[in-house]
């Protein structure tokens, strides 16, 4: 039997629900033709608030960041609008918690879409290639 991996998704306000659905669902799908859980996804709060509201007004319950297993394999950052995202580089809190989640992070630290400037603000993606949205990629 395969080693489960576990893949902790972060969650700010206004994220763009299809950053977030659109993987899990990949993972989701992939458990269930292989017959078990070989991913494990916990969505995990950058803030201190567990309910939060996506960019489409859907909320999505996560754990806060105190309850996060302690060993994972995969990091991902959904994108938001450049609003969502000026309020998360301006959360000092929020920023720290994402820094120490990527330095937990045992193999990959990835993004989707515009979560790539989150990365770069801290330092993960310094002499990496990267590619983000085609509208964002000159920002980059």
């Amino acid at each position: 039997m395969s080693k489960t991996a576990n893949i902790i998704f972060t969650l700010y306000p206004g994220i763009e629900i299809l950053d977030v659905t659109g993987p899990a669902a990949v993972f989701t799908h992939a458990n269930e033709l292989l017959g078990q859980t070989r991913y494990a996804i916990t969505y995990c709060s950058l803030i201190d608030k567990i309910d939060i509201t996506t960019s489409s007004g859907l909320s999505i319950m996560a754990t806060s960041f105190d309850q996060l297993p302690k060993q994972f394999s995969m990091l991902m950052v959904p994108g938001a609008d450049n609003e969502y995202l000026d309020k998360i580089f301006e959360n000092k809190q929020a920023l720290s918690r994402l820094k120490q989640l990527g330095e937990r992070c045992s193999g990959r630290v990835t993004s989707v879409c515009t979560g790539a400037f989150l990365l770069a603000e801290l330092g993960f993606l310094d002499n990496k290639k990267v590619n983000t949205h085609w509208a964002f990629a000159q920002k980059l």
